[in-house]
């Protein structure tokens, strides 16, 4: 008879200390199959699903990768490699979810699989991925005339069947040329920042575009030593003390038929954030009015400053986190790093051995900030 494993008998009667670790996969053909039993039965069912449900029993390890435009989600999935293992092929759609801290389960992603790859030891990894994949890889070549840049992102998105949520205060743009250089995504990245904003794939697979306030209320509030299982945070002297961005045209002014203009002297669509060297200079060709240029300057030195502190932490799984979300930290030995800071990516890791843990890369949200502008991709342009 097999001794008693404490952290796998469910057969206690006492209250739950703690949650349990847990995913609900979907992908592909579902069977009855029960797969391995004894202790890999019981620790893959720690995992995934109600009983019966194949990947509950072959699921071994999960991880996802979710970052703001133009970086791509990927969905990693290692499972047995046996004849009862989930029944899956290239582009097959499915969804994951997570349980939190809080037992409820969040749905995290949405997409389809890409990839089926096996190992000499008895191992399968599928890899999936969203519409992020999809707007890397596209290209087109299209002209838009006196839209916002709201609107532009959401014909983009269009073109490949995605919705859009979009946030307002977008700046209209007398002209903007989207060109098969670089792809849908990275000109949705470069339309989003133009007014302080990110773009990301939620987890319906939406495409939205969040505006990234450094007061926005925090998605999760995390303590040193209770959520925070290990971090590293610091600061480091800012690359950028001012920054001067230069628009094209007189269409601000001048009215939209003088979109093709060039001015002589760039002085009334030229606008400087802060003060100071090393001075950093941008062209920003799509912006045509002194008060696009202006809230672009702001944007771009406030994403200089707040990154002067940053870093990671790695927590009990958060699956509430998206990238742009804030977070709160509290109670870190250093308490000067105490305060909100703003996820870039996070990446979510599930496994049998260390359970779910949520490992975010921040920023300080609103460091340096003159008025409470904060942005977080304007360096992307």
């Amino acid at each position: 008879m097999m001794p008693a494993i404490p952290f796998l008998d469910s057969g206690s009667s006492g209250p739950a200390t703690v949650s349990r670790p847990a995913a609900t996969v979907s992908f592909g053909a579902s069977s009855s199959s029960s797969g391995f039993g004894g202790i890999v039965d019981a620790a893959t069912s720690l995992l995934a699903g109600a009983p019966g449900d194949p990947w509950r029993d072959h699921l071994l390890s999960l991880r996802l990768r979710r970052a703001v435009a133009p970086n791509v989600d990927v969905l990693e999935l290692l499972i047995a490699a046996v004849s009862t293992a989930p029944a899956i092929a290239i582009a097959d759609e499915g969804s994951v979810s997570l349980k939190g801290s809080d037992g409820s389960d969040t749905s995290v992603f949405k997409g389809k699989v890409d990839g089926i790859h096996d190992r000499p030891n008895g191992l399968r990894l599928v890899t999936a991925t969203n519409g992020s994949r999809e707007l890397a890889q596209a290209r087109m070549n299209r002209s838009f005339e006196q839209q916002d840049a709201g609107a532009i992102i959401e014909a983009l998105a269009s073109e490949l069947g995605l919705s859009s949520e979009l946030a307002g205060d977008a700046p209209t743009l007398p002209r903007f040329v989207v060109d098969d250089r670089s792809s849908l995504y990275g000109h949705i990245a470069r339309l989003a920042a133009l007014s302080g904003h990110l773009a990301c794939i939620a987890a319906d697979g939406t495409l939205k575009v969040k505006d990234p306030a450094a007061d926005a209320e925090p998605t999760a509030s995390v303590a040193y030593g209770v959520d925070i299982l290990d971090f590293a945070l610091g600061g480091r002297a800012p690359h950028t003390a001012a920054v001067q961005v230069t628009g094209e045209g007189a269409a601000g002014d001048q009215g939209s038929d003088a979109w093709y203009w060039l001015r002589k002297d760039p002085a009334s669509n030229q606008s400087t954030a802060g003060s100071g060297t090393p001075l950093r200079t941008f062209s920003a060709g799509a912006l045509r009015s002194a008060e696009s240029v202006e809230t672009f300057a702001a944007a771009k030195l406030q994403r200089a400053s707040e990154a002067a502190t940053r870093g990671w932490l790695v927590i009990s799984g958060a699956p509430q986190v998206e990238p742009g979300d804030n977070v709160a930290v509290s109670g870190l030995p250093q308490s000067s790093l105490d305060g909100t800071y703003r996820v870039t990516d996070i990446v979510h890791e599930l496994d049998v051995r260390r359970g779910y843990r949520s490992r975010l890369h921040v920023v300080k949200a609103g460091a340096g900030a003159a008025g409470g502008l904060a942005d977080l991709v304007g360096g992307l342009l």
